[in-house]
């Protein structure tokens, strides 16, 4: 009884970590996509962008 109140009661707040983990792994993938493209490497910046974060 008390692991299945458990799992109702933390289910939400395992979403909620779920959406910061993937806001700031854009965010940082964006930082660095910037970061590359302003010391000249385009084409990498380019290809950061639009990889999934599973492929990198």
């Amino acid at each position: 009884m008390t692991e299945a109140v458990m799992k109702y009661a933390l289910a939400p707040v395992g979403g909620l970590f779920s959406g910061f983990n993937s806001f700031f792994l854009s965010l940082g993938k964006a930082r660095a996509a910037a970061e590359l493209s302003r010391m000249g490497y385009h084409e990498e910046a380019k290809y950061l962008m639009l990889t999934k974060a599973e492929d990198l």
